[in-house]
């Protein structure tokens, strides 16, 4: 037997929210919006952007750029990364992207000096 909080809980997990809904519709528009850009062969780069550049902006980036190079889309919709304040990046985001199977070199920070 469980908890009723704990069953009111699971139970809404099969229920989306409304806010589901909206990211529903929202993934929905940018799936049409990628389409489009493949088919028309048009240039949509996205661009994910972060405070420091160091960590959820790299992710994003990477991310999907394999995903657009494992779909034939890398052409039409590349993705870079950028924040509003530099910083270096994360050892942590690196070893994240190591786990899942990128291969990171080293480079000298250029914008540090």
């Amino acid at each position: 037997m469980l908890f009723p909080e704990l069953k009111s809980w699971i139970e809404a997990l099969a229920k989306p929210s409304l806010e589901e809904a909206d990211h529903q519709r929202a993934m929905e528009r940018l799936a049409a919006w990628i389409e489009t850009a493949r088919r028309d062969n048009l240039y949509r780069p996205l661009v994910f952007v972060c405070t420091h550049n160091s960590r959820r902006s790299i992710l994003s980036e990477m991310s999907w750029n394999a995903l657009a190079a494992y779909y034939g889309l890398s052409d039409f919709v590349p993705a870079f990364s950028a924040g509003s304040e530099a910083a270096r990046v994360s050892p942590h985001t690196m070893e994240a992207l190591r786990g899942r199977g990128f291969q990171i070199t080293a480079q000298k920070d250029h914008w540090r000096g």
